[in-house]
């Protein structure tokens, strides 16, 4: 009989373990819930004054790091893109629609990434790869010479066998030689330049010759997040070099804020931190009512 009152009592602390246990996952779940709106634009705005009024003011603020590395001596560069700017990849437009991606990596023994892509990122046959102009392009890219670049096309011509990967990409063990390949791609043409406006710090540099794509230049610029709790809701943007802004408003799960009132929220937070206030006019906000 004791035993059976001890095995009910096991049981049954069991039961309230578990049950204690969903009761308080439920809880994290539900306190975890939240409502957000997001939106992103660009305006023109000073970066450094920016960040300095979100520490005075009490904002959080968190810069975010890359994985990239800054070039010395492009001075232009500098002064377009900021003194912190990093340099992540260089694109070569093959005449075929392929591309040569050397990507900056900065690992020991994997410092820069080269792979690459037939047209339209489809696979290609070994018998396909441009080697001449790999060779050439590996060469300026790496400054290295032409044997040790015939040496990395091998590597990726094998690598089109491998049945894991099958995919024309090697790693090397020399840095990515900015300068000359950015002196290459200006005596080619005038580069257009595009961000992701969204404050995640991406700038592209793309080089055409009479039409066609001959080369890009993909950067990282300064970036920051910002976040602050104003009349119990959570306030985030994401703020770049380059002028990208993206905002989020997190509130209640489920709650709604009418669109004047969290546009004119917006603006005095602009206005606050030095960014111009009508740029909120621009915002096109996105409602998700819960996280889950």
């Amino acid at each position: 009989m004791n035993a059976l009152r001890a095995g009910v009592a096991i049981v049954l602390g069991v039961a309230v373990l578990i049950a204690g246990a969903y009761a308080v996952f439920a809880f994290v779940l539900v306190s975890a819930d939240q409502s957000t709106y997001t939106a992103n634009t660009t305006a023109e705005y000073d970066y450094d004054a920016v960040i300095a009024t979100a520490e005075a003011e009490g904002f959080t603020v968190r810069t975010e790091d890359a994985s990239g590395f800054h070039p010395e001596g492009v001075d232009d560069l500098d002064a377009e893109l900021g003194p912190e700017y990093e340099i992540g990849a260089v694109v070569y437009h093959h005449e075929n629609g392929g591309q040569l991606r050397v990507a900056v990596f900065e690992e020991p023994g994997r410092m820069t990434e080269l792979v690459y892509f037939g047209p339209d990122f489809e696979p290609v046959a070994p018998e396909d790869l441009p080697e001449p102009w790999l060779v050439d392009r590996i060469t300026l890219s790496l400054g290295v010479d032409e044997s040790t670049a015939q040496g990395y096309v091998d590597e990726m011509r094998g690598a089109l066998t491998d049945d894991d990967v099958a995919v024309a990409q090697t790693y090397s063990d020399e840095r990515l030689q900015f300068e000359p390949v950015y002196e290459a791609f200006e005596a080619e043409a005038t580069p257009t330049v595009r961000t992701s406006g969204d404050g995640q710090g991406w700038v592209e540099y793309h080089y055409e010759r009479d039409g066609t794509p001959i080369g890009e230049l993909d950067f990282i610029v300064a970036r920051a997040i910002l976040s602050e709790r104003i009349d119990g809701r959570g306030y985030t943007l994401n703020v770049d070099r380059v002028g990208g802004i993206t905002v989020s408003v997190t509130g209640r799960a489920g709650a709604e804020i009418p669109d004047a009132e969290l546009r004119e929220n917006v603006r005095d937070v602009f206005e606050q931190l030095g960014i111009p206030a009508e740029a909120a006019d621009d915002l096109e906000f996105e409602y998700d009512g819960s996280v889950w």
